[in-house]
């Protein structure tokens, strides 16, 4: 191990950062900032045997009350964003709506319908994260990876990531995103700007404003797993403070006060109603951590 860098290791209380606004306690969580950083990183987590997870927004995932025990990677700090004509580059820990605002106002196009969602560049990437017709994979031009198991920065080409619905090579290997360069295009900014704000309406008057982790499960076969959720009957289902929105059956929001583990009850109880009714095994978009308590 490279003696000039130490492993600094910090317990985080999930609620505190989490859309959710619940979950347990991150017990090590490192901030790396380089590649050398990540490199001992690397080699302490082959030597020690220790499980690990990288950690953006958590803005899609659960962890539990009991808390997770392995080590969690943030990427909070790889930032910074370099615009060079229609090439947009910038670290995996900024935030996507951040980045979208800046290219608006560059008159810069390709991200905006994605203009609202939550979390970081890194998780956006790992997941490809999309709405509206749009995925973040149809404007990446080369992401930024560093291979866990070798110990080595990767680059990787949009076909190279083997992307599809919600569904990256991050999550297949043993990858941290370190960066993303975006291929964009010109547009005039006001059309820019009103798209944002038709999308951000859109979403308004059709997701639910309290604390969220956002879609619970993937689509099946094109069709919302909220339509499966609703007519199973399971609108509105409460467990102590975490419920079944009223307004997307496809959401579980914290009323206040909420439980990481109630949320996970919620979410055992939709794949077993939906698949008793209509044969269905619904697929998680929400990632799940820890233990219960």
């Amino acid at each position: 191990m490279n003696s000039n860098i130490s492993l600094n290791f910090n317990s985080v209380d999930s609620s505190k950062i989490s859309t959710l606004r619940a979950g347990g306690e991150i017990k090590n969580v490192i901030c790396p900032s380089s590649v050398a950083e990540l490199t001992v990183l690397s080699k302490y987590i082959r030597e020690e045997g220790k499980d690990f997870l990288v950690m953006g927004a958590l803005s899609n995932v659960l962890v539990l009350d009991g808390g997770y025990d392995g080590i969690a990677i943030s990427t909070s700090k790889f930032k910074g964003m370099d615009i060079n004509g229609l090439n947009v580059s910038c670290g995996s820990g900024e935030k996507l709506s951040i980045v979208i605002d800046i290219c608006q106002k560059k008159g810069l196009s390709g991200l905006e319908k994605l203009y609202g969602i939550p979390g970081t560049i890194g998780g956006a990437v790992c997941m490809n994260c999309g709405c509206f017709d749009t995925e973040i994979s149809s404007v990446i031009k080369k992401v930024y990876l560093f291979d866990m198991d070798k110990a080595e920065l990767v680059e990787k080409s949009a076909k190279e990531m083997c992307f599809s619905y919600r569904k990256s090579l991050v999550q297949e290997k043993k990858f941290v995103v370190i960066g993303v360069t975006f291929e964009m295009c010109e547009k005039y900014l006001y059309d820019i700007k009103n798209t944002m704000n038709s999308v951000i309406g859109l979403r308004k008057s059709a997701q639910p404003s309290m604390p969220s982790l956002g879609s619970v499960f993937k689509r099946v076969d094109d069709i919302s797993a909220a339509i499966f959720i609703e007519g199973a009957g399971l609108k509105g289902k409460k467990i102590n403070n975490m419920q079944i929105s009223n307004v997307h059956g496809n959401f579980i929001v914290n009323l206040g006060g909420g439980r990481a583990d109630d949320y996970l009850s919620l979410m055992e109880l939709m794949e077993k109603k939906v698949y008793e009714k209509y044969g269905i095994r619904l697929v998680r978009e929400v990632r799940v951590e820890g233990k219960r308590a």
